[in-house]
């Protein structure tokens, strides 16, 4: 394999794995909608931070990850019950600074009725998933990427 090659895989791989990382980090947003605004805005941007810089550190036999932006004993299961609209409770996981309020406006610690299976599959996926260390020295989840061992950017496939 030329030097060129190399480059280009590490370039491509490099990419996707940011690529994946701001997903998973969007989608984790997208799901804590509800939690309070302010209490974790300077923790997410803290593990947006780190998991980027981790992306950024792996090399061309590494395709994969360290997800240092949820910590599992700083995160709490409840069942949401947004204020005026009982009819749409749903589980949502948030953290330690957000459970309080979200008990003092009618919210219950666990999982709404009809989502338990949905929490366990959650735990069961946690608890299979390897640990890695994080920069700070806590655990993280370890995730690895799969692609195409003969990865090609989309200059060399088009031909421009």
């Amino acid at each position: 394999m030329r030097a060129d090659d190399k480059t280009e895989k590490s370039n491509v791989q490099l990419w996707l794995t940011i690529i994946f990382t701001w997903l998973l980090t969007s989608s984790m947003l997208s799901s804590s909608a509800y939690a309070d605004e302010h209490a974790d805005e300077h923790a997410v941007e803290h593990a947006v931070e780190h998991a980027v810089e981790h992306a950024v550190e792996q090399t061309v036999e590494q395709t994969g990850f360290c997800d240092c932006s949820t910590p599992d004993t700083s995160s709490q299961v409840i069942c949401h019950v947004p204020p005026g609209n009982h009819h749409n409770m749903h589980t949502i996981r948030v953290g330690e600074p957000a459970v309080e309020p979200h008990l003092n406006h009618g919210d219950m610690l666990g999982p709404c009725p009809g989502d338990e299976s949905e929490v366990e599959v959650d735990e069961t996926v946690a608890e299979t998933t390897p640990a890695c260390t994080c920069a700070d020295g806590t655990s993280g989840h370890l995730y690895h990427l799969s692609g195409p061992s003969n990865a090609r950017s989309i200059r060399s496939v088009t031909g421009q």
